[in-house]
């Protein structure tokens, strides 16, 4: 197809978009505006997602049919987002998908994040993200703030516990061989695949009011044979800005939802500091080590009853430690002496 009869389609397609023949829109001028984000999507291998993905095998491989329950950390959920709303700005349906696409493509920016179970616990996050690919997850729980940090570009993501002043670093490699960390291996595959992905069964919702602005939604379902997943993404009509973005997971078999999200005030940040996105163990941390996990693990049932326990997996439908370590799932319990500032044991 030549440029010309391009320009022609696209303008008819924005035509259609917005409900009116006669509306006036020039292509030509469009895409010299946006030239830069046109050019990134043309430069991607992109691609629908299919049934057989290795995102939704990783998926059935984490979820299996027992429907783990997200607990103290939601990285699993807020890097899935974050690469979904990219994933449905990408069809270019409408000016102001194409808008979405360009500020979170191009800006750093922060968002809050809540999460809901199926069994209705829930829990907040904060997100941040310095460009597609590096990302920072903050959560307050009874370990102080728990941040994980995922450079998808370099493949290393590292854990840092605040008040234990405790970090964990690992790679693609050692993510697919600790069940501890497992909830880590579904977000980093996302982000590679949705990042890459240009939709193109995107339905328009029209538009609905959020917090006094006038807003443009979008929804994007994809399914697998066990899971599907429902997006809806709505954006300022005018700005482009993303205002919400609520995500289901939801069992085909049990026709429930398994995991609810909605990530909201999304706040552009001018100058962010890439240090608390790096994954170098920041200075009076002490790196810890798998021994060190199994060593905490093993030492948690000594602790003192004032402890206070986290797990990032906490239960999944009533199956103990032992049961899902045989299946490849381990539910590691760091407990910490509310009475002291100083953690349990030495790390090593």
């Amino acid at each position: 197809m030549k440029p010309e009869q391009n320009d022609k389609w696209l303008e008819a397609t924005i035509r259609r978009a917005v409900g009116s023949e006669d509306a006036q829109f020039d292509a030509a001028s469009w895409k010299k505006k946006y030239h830069q984000e046109v050019a990134l999507l043309e430069s991607r291998n992109t691609h629908t997602a299919t049934t057989g993905h290795r995102k939704w095998r990783t998926l059935r491989t984490i979820m299996s049919n027992r429907s783990i329950k997200i607990a103290a950390s939601a990285g699993l959920a807020a890097v899935i987002v974050v690469a979904v709303i990219i994933f449905a700005a990408g069809g270019g349906s409408t000016i102001a998908m194409a808008d979405v696409l360009k500020q979170l493509q191009t800006k750093c920016y922060e968002f809050e994040m809540g999460v809901r179970t199926k069994d209705g616990a829930s829990t907040s996050v904060k997100g941040m993200v310095l460009e597609p690919g590096k990302m920072r997850l903050e959560q307050r729980s009874g370990l102080g703030t728990i941040s994980s940090i995922i450079d998808n570009d370099t493949g290393q993501s590292l854990i840092l516990f605040e008040r234990l002043k405790a970090a964990y670093r690992f790679d693609r490699k050692e993510a697919k061989a600790i069940g501890v960390l497992g909830f880590l291996i579904l977000p980093r595959r996302s982000i590679e695949d949705l990042w890459g992905l240009k939709a193109g069964d995107e339905i328009a919702l029209g538009k609905k009011n959020i917090d006094g602005e006038s807003a443009e939604g979008f929804r994007v379902t994809q399914k697998d044979k066990e899971y599907s997943q429902t997006i809806t993404v709505w954006a300022d009509a005018k700005t482009g800005n993303p205002l919400e973005v609520e995500i289901v997971w939801q069992s085909n078999e049990q026709e429930k939802a398994v995991l609810e999200l909605t990530l909201s005030d999304f706040r552009v940040i001018p100058e962010p500091n890439k240090a608390l996105f790096s994954t170098k163990v920041p200075a009076k941390y002490t790196l810890a080590n798998r021994q060190t996990l199994e060593q905490l693990t093993a030492k948690s049932d000594t602790t003192s009853s004032t402890a206070i326990t986290f797990s990032p997996i906490m239960k999944v439908d009533g199956w103990d430690a032992d049961r899902l370590a045989k299946v490849g799932i381990t539910v590691c319990s760091w407990k910490h002496d509310v009475q002291s500032e100083n953690p349990p044991m030495e790390w090593v």
